[in-house]
């Protein structure tokens, strides 16, 4: 989880594009 969010942070992304992201990173552990 915190993997995830560091990279959507590093990665400046906002809104739907995190959120799209985040289920993506998470689903990959």
């Amino acid at each position: 989880m915190k993997t995830c969010n560091a990279t959507a942070t590093t990665q400046a992304l906002k809104g739907d594009a995190r959120k799209a992201f985040m289920s993506d990173c998470l689903k990959k552990k």
